[in-house]
């Protein structure tokens, strides 16, 4: 995965990845829809960052739900996301609620 960018992690490449790195993954893939958003100009960003501290908005939220929808092949709860979790925790909490 180090030659791609994190932002087009596909589900396939997803599932395939060892079980232990994919929480990593969708982390990275969080961390670089999040400076796509932001066009590289958010603050910066890191897996213990609350989406509200790196300025994630309502429209960004649906975004980045549907995003995750497509890369987990599971609809995620928006609750999720609307809670304020960590990038870690989303990630995480993601990859579990997909059964990943």
């Amino acid at each position: 995965m180090s030659n791609h960018d994190p932002a087009l992690l596909t589900h396939a490449q997803l599932t395939a990845a060892p079980a232990e790195a994919r929480v990593r993954l969708v982390e990275a893939y969080l961390l670089a829809s999040i400076a796509a958003f932001h066009q590289n100009t958010a603050p910066a960003a890191d897996a213990s960052s609350r989406l509200s501290d790196i300025g994630i908005d309502s429209i960004q939220i649906v975004e980045l739900k549907f995003g995750l929808d497509q890369l987990l092949g599971h609809e995620l709860d928006i609750e999720r996301i609307v809670t304020n979790p960590t990038v870690g925790e989303l990630a995480a909490g993601c990859v579990r609620d997909a059964g990943l």
